[in-house]
């Protein structure tokens, strides 16, 4: 089976979004395979390219596993990666459908950021101008950096929260480089490509609703928790992540309004979560143990008492590690 060079991965809700989306991006992703998840029970429209799945496509493939799928957030996205592995693929970029393309560079630009052999420096010099003092090494100053993850930026709208948004900050300098260890950052689901072998512990966290209509406490947080835990796994091991580019042009299509709503309880729980898995002591050798070992933690240990989310949150995400193991090859050292 032939490899793509790239796996696209759109949710959406909004017919005409995604219809300008695919007619923007087709000249740029005519090579690429893309999966369209529609957050419906059901396809209520047609598209002209690409692959187009709903909630009655996750019910006939997960079985009694589809609740790990959560509905009504863009975490649906989840499906996306899973349906990319059916076909070999150097990379599953996935991209929010208000989001469009500042040039043709965007696929080969997140490709060398993942492919390219980068570096992070060991040393730091204690002039503040960066003059090298006694004692600074001349050579070794650096060591390869295996880059798993490329998350990009945005142009006209960044990826603020809906109380920097009702206040009318929009100002952004994108940092642009890799990210060092013991440093978390907010992964942003709208722009960012990761290498496929790493799908079985990129699971976005359960939110919005599940399919009986029935709300989870939180809403809008889990791409963050997702790259929370990621980056705790890639430190262990020592993976890294790239920052920066390339750039899409953001829209943005929700209301600042309805965000806040929709926010309010994970601004607060998020203050708590990193830290929490922060300090998590991992006893396992690999990743996709270690990520199982995450989960087990949620279910004895939840990070707030007496709400039952943290205990499905654990078992979605030891039931996903498994599901990945078992349709990919991939062994994570």
């Amino acid at each position: 089976m032939e490899k793509t060079r790239a796996t696209i991965v759109v949710p959406t809700i909004r017919e005409e979004s995604i219809k300008k989306f695919i007619e923007l991006w087709h000249p740029i992703i005519a090579n690429c395979r893309l999966i369209v998840v529609e957050d419906n029970p059901t396809k209520t429209f047609d598209i002209k390219f690409g692959e187009h799945y709903a909630w009655d496509d996750i019910e006939t493939e997960f079985g009694d596993n589809s609740w790990i799928i959560p509905r009504r957030i863009s975490a649906i996205r989840n499906y996306g990666f899973f349906k990319a592995l059916d076909s070999p693929t150097d990379a599953i970029i996935t991209l929010d459908d208000d989001c469009y393309p500042v040039d043709d560079t965007f696929v080969s630009t997140h490709l060398k950021n993942l492919y390219t052999e980068s570096y992070v420096g060991r040393w730091i010099s204690s002039d503040k101008e960066g003059r090298h003092m006694r004692g600074f090494p001349y050579r070794n100053r650096y060591s390869k950096a295996n880059i798993v993850l490329s998350m990009g930026s945005w142009q006209l709208n960044p990826d603020l929260d809906a109380i920097h948004r009702l206040a009318s900050v929009t100002d952004f300098d994108p940092y642009i480089g890799v990210v060092s260890r013991d440093k978390y950052f907010p992964l942003c689901s709208m722009n960012f490509a990761f290498k496929p072998e790493y799908t079985s512990i990129l699971y976005q966290p359960l939110g919005g609703e599940n399919s009986k209509g029935e709300k989870y406490p939180y809403n809008r947080i889990d791409d963050i928790w997702s790259g929370i835990i990621f980056k705790r796994l890639c430190d262990k091991f020592d993976l890294y992540c790239y920052l920066g580019t390339p750039q899409v042009i953001h829209e943005r299509a929700s209301d600042p309004f309805i965000n806040l709503e929709k926010e309010s309880h994970g601004i607060i729980t998020n203050e708590k979560f990193w830290s929490y898995i922060d300090e998590l002591y991992l006893t396992k050798d690999n990743l996709n143990d270690c990520y199982y070992e995450i989960g087990e933690y949620f279910i004895r240990k939840p990070l707030i008492e007496g709400e039952d989310y943290w205990q499905k949150l654990g078992k979605a995400m030891q039931i996903w590690n498994t599901l990945v193991k078992e349709k990919t090859s991939h062994e994570l050292l």
